[in-house]
């Protein structure tokens, strides 16, 4: 080559500084995302949201009550909790500490009992940007929990996991400061985001974030109600005011009950209704049929959140969706009523 080059008229000295200057090709650049890689990235954002988030928390509340105190204020209320989180408060009678509570109910207790000013924005909304009190951040951790907490899967592209953790990390590096730099949060989370992630930790935090879902669903309100037949501005009202709490707790989908009242030989048609679930199913958008039940005739369908964008969009989702299940029911029974007559 050598040889070959000082015959050639080109400079071989220019050759080699030109080589010098060629970098090397990463092939990672080129490959795409593998479903383990993206699944790799949930279970770093999910080490945030079980590990160093409610030790935010926990400081920020035992900065500003003891848990003594703080169990002596909840004796009143305590009936109104959930059995999960009334478990949980009774502990801080025995142990003085406040390891046994977790993000929902210390948002709670510090709204409940004001033990910070409140948010720029006031509780349950989102801050802006600039937006930098205490309870704003408090605010985010919450919202970005339940973001994460009910999304509907496991795959974070690198887009969305960089603009995670860079917001975590500024929540972090505040806390520090709120602290005086006695606590290490943002190294924390710095340490979350470059964590190697093997198969069993990677099981480990998406088993511990549906395990965070497990306990809000077993627990979780009434199902919206919905009289089909009533009139349509009258249920929008009272759904609007259920959706928003939903929103605000980070769900992607509503669950509601349409009660169809009156309706004759309701066994039988909630067994057809229930047989029909994969065809009523099929090819809808934004709903879900998921079973019929007694009383009345009871559909309970989840619908995404999006169709509660406009009024208008979630009564044509409805419309659609019911005018499907009349179809195939009508289908079923018209044909169910000739194989008798046969």
């Amino acid at each position: 080559m050598y040889n070959s080059l000082t015959r050639s008229e080109t400079d071989p000295i220019s050759i080699l500084q030109d080589l010098t200057r060629v970098k090397a090709t990463d092939d990672a650049e080129f490959l795409p995302d593998t479903e383990s890689e993206k699944r790799g990235r949930y279970s770093r954002l999910a080490m945030a949201v079980i590990d160093t988030f409610p030790n935010i928390l926990r400081d920020v509340i035992r900065s500003n009550i003891s848990a003594s105190d703080l169990y002596l204020r909840c004796i009143r209320f305590i009936n109104t909790l959930n059995p999960e989180q009334q478990a949980n408060l009774r502990q801080l009678q025995y142990s003085n500490t406040y390891s046994s509570l977790y993000i929902t109910l210390i948002y709670k207790l510090l709204r409940q009992f004001n033990l910070i000013p409140p948010p720029t924005q006031g509780w349950g909304a989102i801050p802006d940007k600039a937006d930098s009190k205490l309870a704003d951040d408090i605010e985010r951790i919450r919202f970005h929990r339940n973001q994460i907490a009910h999304r509907c899967d496991t795959n974070i592209d690198t887009n969305v996991f960089d603009d995670y953790f860079d917001k975590f990390q500024d929540i972090a590096r505040r806390m520090d400061l709120i602290f005086f730099q006695k606590t290490n949060y943002e190294r924390q989370i710095i340490g979350h985001r470059t964590r190697r992630i093997d198969t069993e930790l990677q099981k480990k935090y998406e088993n511990a974030m549906k395990e965070i879902e497990n306990i809000q669903l077993r627990f979780d309100k009434r199902p919206i109600k919905f009289y089909w037949g009533d009139d349509f501005d009258k249920c929008l009202m009272y759904i609007r005011s259920l959706v928003k709490d939903e929103q605000l707790e980070g769900r992607q989908k509503v669950r509601v009950q349409i009660i169809f009242q009156n309706e004759e030989e309701v066994e039988r048609n909630i067994n057809i209704l229930n047989s029909l679930k994969d065809e009523i199913n099929e090819g809808l958008s934004g709903t879900e049929f998921i079973v019929a039940t007694k009383g009345s005739v009871v559909r309970n369908v989840e619908i995404l959140m999006e169709m509660f964008e406009t009024d208008e969009k979630l009564q044509t989702t409805l419309d659609l969706f019911l005018e499907k299940i009349f179809l195939y029911f009508y289908f079923r029974v018209h044909t169910m009523g000739k194989s008798k007559t046969l």
